[in-house]
């Protein structure tokens, strides 16, 4: 007698083995989505057809643009491990092939294990990947022309300008990268180190942004400048070298990092806004001669910073030879900006690069610790209220062609006793000497031209006003009456 539970096992057995072909063969590499005129729908788990031209598959919408569809945004507000975005979808008898990834399609901060980009895709627009933070692995099919993943590089890589377009945490920039895309590694929590290749000419802006715990970064001789935001945030670098070949440092660069001294290159010749604000730890800076331009808020709320300087010489390549700033070579904003140096609560004793030819509006406001500053012989003008208030301030020596002193420039600095206003100076605005209540004697010279209101306002303990020889005249004219008295001729 046949034992029927073998039977029924042999059955069994036989029915498996001729079902699993069947389901291999159906099995597609690629993700197509089939829906027929009857509704049923083959390839996804959702589907809904949110218009004729619009299609929202498996969380991820898609809209239809000349016969081909694009990738709009994915609603999915939870992170998950993959998104494998659709191949084609075959919808009522049209097939419409998914050939681009449109800008932002994550409207939420997202993070995301694994990104895999199909054969078809021909175009991914610049913010594509927006929002998205890319942990593990990225892979392109080796049969797309536009995009490639080279050497298992675990990067997205525009084939034709060999530009890496996103990263993640275990990349490896292949030897022929030319730039670094924006937002190329934004937000990435795994990156810890990386090295960019001799081939990088460019990196874009925000490429970096908010990588917590990146430490180390390999820059490459060659960069000339660091863009917008490149590491902006990130909280944990400690080692990086800028190449001599930097000539500019970005907005918001470094802002927000918290290593306590880093080395400026040679030449480098702007610090663009705000590039290393709220860098709380960074205790020294030296800047190189060759500095002609200082942003707005460059290095403010550096609440650990206590001191600038400036190297004693440039050295462009091996020459050695001090930098000489040249008229035809100046850029026109050679200045120091609006609060470049503002909020720095540990901030003793400063000194600024030649070619500085303007310190800008309340350039050292609330520097209370600020006790002694040099200012080059490049500067012309001083803003307004550049050193209010600098309660510490007591030794001052200002530029020999300062031409410009603007409003409350020296305003409750109330330290100084003593100042000399340089011969080549034509105006002195309202109340520069504002509040300096414990001002006992200043030198104006025979230059001025331009006296404001009141530039001696609350100075209880001013003894003496020295102006040159013959001049008695012109400054009881500038000056108001109740400092008549105070004028010494010398």
């Amino acid at each position: 007698m046949i034992n029927v539970l073998t039977l029924m096992n042999k059955k069994l057995f036989i029915t498996l083995f001729l079902l699993i072909p069947v389901f291999c063969m159906g099995m597609s590499k690629n993700k197509i989505v089939s829906v027929d005129r009857n509704g049923k729908v083959k390839g996804c788990t959702s589907f809904i057809a949110e218009n004729d031209s619009t299609f929202l598959i498996d969380s991820i919408r898609y809209k239809l643009i000349k016969n081909h569809l694009e990738v709009t945004d994915c609603i999915k507000k939870e992170n998950c491990s993959k998104i494998k975005f659709v191949y084609s979808l075959n919808f009522k008898g049209k097939k419409y092939n998914v050939t681009s990834i449109g800008d932002c399609i994550f409207l939420f901060d997202y993070i995301l294990k694994e990104l895999e980009i199909h054969k078809g895709i021909t175009c991914i627009k610049p913010y594509a990947f927006n929002n998205c933070s890319i942990q593990e692995k990225i892979k392109v099919d080796r049969d797309n022309q536009f995009y490639d993943s080279r050497n298992n590089c675990n990067a997205l890589i525009e084939t034709k300008t060999n530009t890496l377009i996103i990263g993640c945490g275990n990349t490896l920039i292949p030897s022929d990268i030319q730039r670094i895309e924006q937002n190329a590694f934004l937000g990435n929590k795994i990156l810890r180190k990386i090295k960019i290749p001799k081939s990088v000419k460019s990196i874009g802006s925000l490429a970096f942004y908010k990588c917590y715990n990146l430490t180390k970064v390999e820059l490459p001789e060659g960069l000339t400048s660091l863009e917008e935001g490149v590491f902006q945030e990130c909280l944990s670098l400690s080692d990086i070298h800028i190449p001599q070949s930097v000539t500019t440092i970005g907005a918001w660069a470094f802002s927000g990092c918290n290593f306590e001294s880093i080395e400026l290159p040679k030449g480098l010749k702007r610090i663009e806004g705000a590039a290393f604000i709220s860098c709380k730890k960074l205790k020294n800076i030296t800047l190189p001669q060759s500095v002609t331009y200082i942003g707005k808020g460059a290095f403010s709320y550096c609440k650990n910073l206590k001191s600038v300087e400036v190297s004693p010489y440039s050295e462009i390549g091996n020459s050695g030879v001090k930098a000489e700033i040249s008229e035809t070579s100046e850029p026109e904003d050679s200045l120091v900006n609006y609060r470049a140096f503002a909020y720095c609560d540990s901030l003793e004793k400063v000194t600024l690069p030649y070619g500085i030819k303007e310190i800008g509006s309340e350039c050292f406001l609330m520097d209370n610790r600020l006790r002694r500053i040099f200012i080059p012989n490049s500067v012309e003008i001083l803003g307004i209220t550049a050193f209010c208030p600098c309660e510490s301030l007591e030794n001052i020596k200002l530029s020999e062609n300062l031409h410009v002193v603007r409003f409350g420039a020296f305003g409750n600095c109330i330290k100084i006793k003593r100042i000399i206003i340089p011969n080549k100076v034509t105006t002195l605005e309202g109340k520069i000497f504002g509040g300096c209540i414990n001002l006992e004697e200043v030198k104006l010279p025979a230059s001025l031209t331009n006296i404001g209101e009141k530039i001696f306002y609350k100075t209880p303990n001013l003894k003496r006003i020295v102006i040159p020889k013959g001049n008695l005249e012109k400054f009881k004219s500038k000056l108001e009456n109740e400092y008549h008295h105070l004028l010494v001729e010398e």
